[in-house]
């Protein structure tokens, strides 16, 4: 059986995550509070300080993963933060989008 790990503020998922190379990286950041026995998850683009809609917060005792909405573009995002160190995460992320076919024929 895995090791049950305890979700409160000295959890190392708990806190601000950036993106380290904030010049050619995502200017999005995330904050994550512990909430009980689960995790509560904000975001915000700290180019423009739109906020982003995070539903879906799901941890299962090594990874923590939500879903994000980025109002102004209706971009959806799904994100999985993964403790690779004390002040580091790995993320991994799938964008959903919407395509239309462009008719090329004249």
């Amino acid at each position: 059986m895995g090791e049950v790990v305890s979700i409160n503020r000295a959890h190392p998922l708990v806190g601000t995550w950036r993106d380290p190379d904030e010049d050619l990286g995502t200017t999005v950041r995330f904050t994550v509070r512990a909430s009980g026995d689960a995790f509560e998850v904000e975001g915000i683009d700290t180019y423009d300080g739109e906020k982003l809609s995070i539903s879906n917060v799901r941890w299962d005792g090594r990874r923590l993963s939500f879903d994000c909405l980025v109002p102004s573009n209706r971009r959806r995002v799904e994100y999985v933060f993964e403790v690779i160190a004390p002040s580091e995460v790995l993320v991994r992320y799938t964008v959903s989008e919407r395509w239309i076919r462009v008719d090329l024929t004249t």
